[in-house]
C-alpha cells in the first residue's frame, strides 16, 4: 500500500492486514536478523 487512497479502498473491501511504503520502507535482511536475535 503506497497511498492513503489505496488503504481506504482496501479497508472498504474488508482487508485488515497491510504492508507497503505507506507504513515503512523495505529493510535489509540483516536488520530483521538483528531484531529477531534481540527479541529471542
Amino acid at each position: 500500500v503506497e497511498t492513503q487512497a489505496q488503504l481506504r479502498v482496501l479497508k472498504d473491501m474488508g482487508f485488515n492486514i497491510f504492508q507497503g511504503y505507506l507504513f515503512g520502507k523495505p529493510a535489509p535482511i540483516e536488520h530483521w536478523v538483528k531484531t529477531a536475535k534481540a527479541r529471542a
